[in-house]
């Protein structure tokens, strides 16, 4: 019999560990969901947020503890081309 199938989640603006992202991300992983987070952080320095360079990463070691599969990537999603780079990577990564 093969294994069940994990169920996968992209969530997108990940960056800080105390936003809804993250909160979003650890529910999730606590499901037992693979995660594939985005996050943009020359935006959060723009408009003046708060948070660590690391946070991203930090949020990802933090999800992998949960024994699901954690990825991510910092996007531009105003990008026309984004969209297309989001889900191919979220799809190479986490299925």
């Amino acid at each position: 019999m093969d294994p069940p199938i994990r169920r996968s989640a992209l969530i997108t603006g990940v960056s800080r560990q105390a936003g809804i992202g993250a909160a979003i991300a650890r529910a999730l992983a606590r499901d037992g969901a693979n995660v594939f987070i985005t996050y943009y952080r020359p935006y959060d320095r723009a408009v003046g947020l708060p948070g660590d360079p690391d946070e991203p990463q930090k949020i990802l070691d933090d999800l992998r503890a949960w024994n699901i599969r954690a990825e991510g990537l910092e996007l531009d999603l105003s990008d026309p081309k984004a969209p297309k780079e989001l889900f191919d990577c979220a799809e190479a990564r986490c299925g």
